[in-house]
């Protein structure tokens, strides 16, 4: 406890002593929060040691997310994966695309009239399989036709399915997607407009 004189002389000691203490703290404290540094270690001093990177990794048996549907629900950060002293590398990549319709005119003009452009194609359902067939995702696409999926990295199917009111199913269509990466795919269903 600090004596009530501020003038006394142990008062000043009192806060010479405080000071030199905070001081101190704010060393250690900068010392411990610096980069790690690749220089020789003093002498008679610890060895350095590196710090823990802040880097998050995937967890044991944790799930991946295969598929958002972009009209419902935001995706999620893209997970990261990395060493200490390395750029962390996504582990996940997206598929972006958008359901259209056409022929909406029944002659096609030179030049085109922009009135009879492809219109969008919402509520469609997307599945999505992996090399092995199988589904891995589903998609229902936005009233813009839009859709947009995170999934591993990898060979993919896109097979729309049929849609209420249109004469074909958009053809299935195979895209590669690469980590960190976006793979953009357009899905066109036949309007039947001849």
């Amino acid at each position: 406890m600090l004596p009530r004189d501020p003038t006394s002389s142990s008062t000043r000691a009192a806060l010479a002593a405080l000071a030199s203490t905070v001081l101190v703290a704010a060393v250690l404290l900068a010392g411990c929060s610096a980069a790690p540094s690749a220089s020789a270690p003093l002498p008679g001093g610890p060895t350095p040691v590196p710090a823990p990177s802040a880097t998050p990794s995937p967890s044991a048996g944790a799930a991946t997310p295969t598929g958002v549907p972009a009209a419902t629900t935001s995706a999620p950060p893209t997970p990261v994966t990395g060493s200490p002293g390395t750029s962390p590398r996504p582990v996940t990549g997206t598929i972006v695309g958008r359901a259209l319709a056409g022929p909406t005119c029944p002659v096609a003009k030179l030049p085109p009239d922009p009135a009879c452009a492809d219109r969008p194609v919402g509520g469609a359902v997307v599945m999505v399989s992996g090399p092995d067939g199988a589904t891995v995702a589903t998609a229902v696409t936005g009233a813009d036709g839009t859709f947009a999926l995170t999934v591993t990295p990898g060979a993919y199917t896109l097979l729309p399915q049929p849609v209420e009111g249109l004469m074909g199913v958009a053809p299935p269509t195979t895209v590669t997607v690469e980590a960190g990466a976006t793979a953009r795919v357009d899905l066109l269903y036949d309007t039947g407009i001849r």
